[in-house]
């Protein structure tokens, strides 16, 4: 199980880390430093990583921290479940949050409404999204994680192949047209006013690298098989 703590903000800018005196930090029930949760809990502070229905400023400090405490509590569910949220699926982010409905894991023992289960069970997809594009073992055995509520509402599952693994499909498959076609589908921008990359080997990393920045890899897959069925089956 994981436990929150809210660092003193005075002290961190005295020792030179102002920039993160308002991030909480996780810990586990043995005083272990959780490094996942802590620094996923930074890169959502510094906007490294967005959700992709985040379109808001920085996040204050009482988001973060409602963020900490909603990874503590799917810690502690993990715990009573045997669960380990590197080899979870999404079925447990659903049986999770449907626990809390019920009232058979939440914290307070009563049920809690669907809107409070909704953020707990997003905040928790949110890191698992994060952590399966950000190359912890995570990514190895959870193949289909939704980044989205509506996503889960419509079950609709989205798998996350390697990154290395994209690249070569990307640059075996695509031209440099269908690239800037996905780059102009995604991003609402022509790729030439934005990247000067004109050899197709360099094209996939510069594509890759911004959806997964900006969080648009579950729409960047999608577009990439309805535009190209050689590229859909080389992933399959």
């Amino acid at each position: 199980m994981a436990k929150v703590f809210i660092p003193d903000p005075v002290l961190l800018k005295q020792s030179g880390f102002g920039r993160w005196a308002h991030v909480p930090v996780l810990f586990d029930d043995h005083g272990g430093y959780l490094p996942e949760h802590s620094r996923y809990l930074r890169e959502r502070a510094a906007r490294i990583f967005r959700p992709g229905s985040d379109f808001k400023d920085f996040p204050r400090h009482a988001t973060l921290k409602a963020i900490a405490y909603h990874l503590a509590d799917f810690s502690r569910w993990t715990a009573l479940t045997l669960h380990d949220w590197r080899t979870v699926t999404y079925d447990a982010v659903i049986a999770y949050q449907n626990d809390l409905l019920h009232g058979r894991c939440s914290a307070s023992g009563r049920p809690l409404n669907p809107k409070t289960a909704n953020a707990l069970a997003d905040d928790v997809t949110h890191f698992l999204h994060w952590a399966s594009i950000n190359g912890f073992p995570h990514l190895l055995s959870s193949r289909y994680i939704m980044p989205t509520r509506a996503s889960r509402h419509n079950g609709w599952h989205m798998p996350y192949p390697i990154v290395g693994d994209l690249r070569y499909h990307m640059a075996d498959k695509l031209s440099i047209a269908h690239i800037q076609t996905l780059w102009f589908d995604l991003f609402a921008r022509k790729m030439e006013d934005e990247i000067m990359v004109t050899r197709v080997l360099l094209c996939p990393i510069e594509l890759l690298d911004r959806a997964r920045r900006e969080s648009y890899f579950p729409t960047f897959i999608d577009l990439s098989c309805r535009n190209n069925l050689r590229f859909s089956t080389s992933i399959d």
